[in-house]
């Protein structure tokens, strides 16, 4: 038997409507691959080949633009079968490639844009990005005096090449100078996570967070391993809407998202009439010797707070006022979290004057709020 669907499909279609539907069975053909190699894992689960059929076709599923498969992300699931292989043998080359592969390796660059730096230096950096490690610490190992901002990358290199003793030297020669350097708080984790060390590494990675939000690298490493704990990261994202637009002249304006008019609208335009102050006014008082105005933690926070306010007070008066992100926000302030989640979710790289800083939100905040609140039981 056919089907007219069958027929129709794909050159009755749309040039682009016939491309979408053949990446729509491509994906579908490489989901039920994946699905098959998985039932086979379960009789045959020291086949070393299967696993790594699974890393392919996740790799290819990637490729397509497909992120999960039944619920599970094709890197976690790709990166699960590399590591199962490790486990039994760890010498095993291209299980080792398939881990640097899904791993994301961008780093600050060694060399600014208009900065004079030795040849070696640029090769080194050019050999790094290229994905050629070895290529790279050679480089660096030919400088007789190499800057120190070398060191993470010679430590970085020598973790993808998996030389995790020379890699802790370099890190650990880095963070007796700079011990809350992010990039080498991640590195020294994944040096951790490489021997399985699964709860280490994830203290690493929360240190790396709680120093640098918006690292994203250390996010992805946090996932994979808090897998291993029965755990998820799963970020708190609150729609703002009511935001300050600045316009021809400085002038500023607040958007709406919506048309509507109501208490969980006025809850918005509250914050978004917050930070236009502070541009206007409450920056310049603030930090008179500033000679321009900066995105602050102390706005935002003031901004998140006053929004806060006065959603309270309008559920004061009317019972049974709810919406979700409101809501949620006022939860995290209740447990104590406001002004973590403001650093972590909101975060500008300015605000990191504001970690440890008087009037700003302490380490120890931020790591209660990435345990307590961010990881959870996994499915919960």
């Amino acid at each position: 038997m056919f089907s007219l669907c069958a027929l129709a499909a794909p050159w009755a279609l749309g040039d682009d409507e016939a491309a979408s539907e053949a990446a729509r069975r491509q994906i579908e053909n490489r989901k039920g691959k994946i699905r098959a190699y998985l039932e086979v894992l379960k009789e045959e689960p020291d086949s070393t080949q299967l696993r790594l059929d699974v890393a392919r076709a996740c790799l290819e599923l990637a490729e397509l633009g497909a992120v999960e498969v039944d619920g599970e992300s094709v890197v976690h699931l790709a990166k699960d079968q590399a590591w199962l292989i490790l486990t039994k043998e760890p010498e095993h080359q291209v299980a080792r490639g398939l881990v640097v592969l899904l791993e994301n390796h961008k780093l600050p660059p060694l060399v600014g844009p208009e900065e004079e730096a030795p040849e070696a230096l640029l090769a080194a950096q050019a050999a790094f990005e290229a994905g050629d490690p070895a290529a790279a610490q050679a480089e660096l190992d030919a400088l007789p005096t190499p800057p120190a901002a070398a060191l993470l990358y010679r430590g970085a290199c020598r973790l993808l090449l998996w030389d995790l003793a020379g890699a802790r030297e370099a890190l650990a020669a880095i963070l007796e100078k700079r011990p809350r350097d992010p990039h080498a708080l991640r590195y020294f984790a994944k040096c951790d996570e490489r021997e399985g060390k699964f709860e280490g590494a994830r203290d690493g990675y929360l240190r790396a967070i709680v120093e640098a939000p918006d690292l994203e690298s250390a996010w992805q490493d946090l996932a994979w391993v808090a897998r291993h704990a029965g755990q998820e990261v799963r970020r708190t994202r609150l729609a703002k809407l009511a935001t300050v637009r600045e316009g021809e002249g400085g002038r500023l304006s607040i958007v709406l998202a919506t048309s509507e008019k109501n208490p969980v609208t006025d809850s918005w335009l509250v914050y978004a009439a917050t930070r236009a102050k502070w541009r206007k006014e409450t920056f310049a008082a603030r930090f008179p010797a500033a000679k321009e105005y900066v995105h602050t933690f102390a706005e935002e926070r003031e901004a998140w707070e006053k929004a806060l306010g006065a959603w309270r007070h309008f559920q004061s008066k009317a019972n049974g006022l709810t919406d979700p992100d409101l809501d949620r926000l006022g939860v995290l302030a209740a447990g104590g979290h406001l002004a973590a989640f403001v650093y972590v979710e909101e975060h500008d790289p300015a605000f990191r004057e504001a970690l440890g800083a008087e009037g700003g939100v302490s380490r120890d905040a931020v790591r209660l709020y990435l345990q307590d609140v961010v990881l959870v039981p996994r499915g919960q």
